[in-house]
């Protein structure tokens, strides 16, 4: 089997195995070229206000990125954040689900696959993945509220299902 999608050890959900290199290209291609759809759920910190939006913010490695895992961060104008030169694009599409007393629940479909894009984003939005060890207050070992719920190939008819697995 070979690796065609992963995600942060941290998260759970979706992956995609290929069987053979003939489609582990093909699948790697629908993923570079932006044809593979992924939908995540996340638990996040504090209520968003707002009930749907985009993330357009590039995401370089930190500058005191000496952490295991490298620690990222979003490319903004605020003083000793990572420099714009060395980010890369990075769009997250979002909408609210529902409320669980002091946190929200978040539909986000990354629409670029940087690394830790989903937690960067919503660390930046001040909103940071309940159970965040890295970007916001969880602690090691503790369970990461972000989950692959799905995944849609345009080499398959339906997409791959993952239960939430903390849903209410």
């Amino acid at each position: 089997l070979l690796v065609v999608h992963r995600l942060d050890l941290e998260t759970s959900g979706v992956l995609c195995f290929a069987r053979s290199r003939a489609a582990a290209s093909r699948l790697c291609r629908a993923f570079r070229e932006q044809t593979a759809a992924k939908r995540y759920v996340a638990l996040v910190e504090g209520r968003v206000a707002t009930a749907a939006g985009v993330w357009r913010w590039p995401i370089a490695k930190a500058r005191a990125a000496t952490t295991s895992p490298p620690r990222y961060e979003a490319a903004t104008d605020l003083p000793g954040r990572a420099a714009a030169s060395t980010a890369k694009d990075a769009l997250t599409e979002w909408r609210v689900l529902g409320f669980e007393g002091n946190a929200t629940r978040l539909e986000l479909r990354p629409q670029t696959g940087r690394s830790h894009q989903l937690r960067v984003h919503c660390a930046t939005a001040g909103h940071p993945v309940v159970g965040d060890p890295i970007y916001g207050r969880g602690q090691p070992g503790g369970r990461l509220c972000l989950h692959a719920a799905e995944l849609a190939l345009p080499t398959h008819r339906r997409p791959f299902l993952a239960p939430v697995p903390f849903w209410p």
